[in-house]
C-alpha cells in the first residue's frame, strides 16, 4: 500500500511502441509510481526541461528522432540529471 504522505518516485518511460508503454503501465501502477509516458526521446527530454528531473528513466534504444543512446548521453551530459 502506498503511503500518501511520502513522494512518490517518478518514472519516465519513453518508447515509439504505444503498446510496450502500456504494458509497463500496466505493470507498475500498483506499486504507487508516479508514471509518464513518451512515445520518442525529444518529448522526454524536453519533459525533464519542463518539468524537471524524474528518478527513473526506462528507455526503449530504437525509436525515431532521438534514440534511447542520445536520451542517455542527453541526460548523462547535463549535470543536474546525470544521476537519473
Amino acid at each position: 500500500m502506498v503511503n500518501l504522505s511520502e513522494k512518490r518516485p517518478i518514472i519516465y518511460m519513453v518508447d515509439d511502441e504505444q503498446h510496450n508503454l502500456l504494458l509497463l503501465q500496466h505493470s507498475l501502477k500498483s506499486y504507487g509510481y508516479e508514471l509518464s509516458a513518451f512515445q520518442n526521446g525529444q518529448e522526454l527530454l524536453d519533459a525533464v526541461k519542463r518539468d524537471g528531473t524524474p528518478d527513473m528513466v526506462l528507455s526503449d534504444v530504437m525509436m525515431p528522432k532521438v534514440s534511447g543512446y542520445e536520451v542517455c548521453r542527453a541526460l548523462k551530459s547535463n549535470e543536474e540529471t546525470a544521476n537519473i
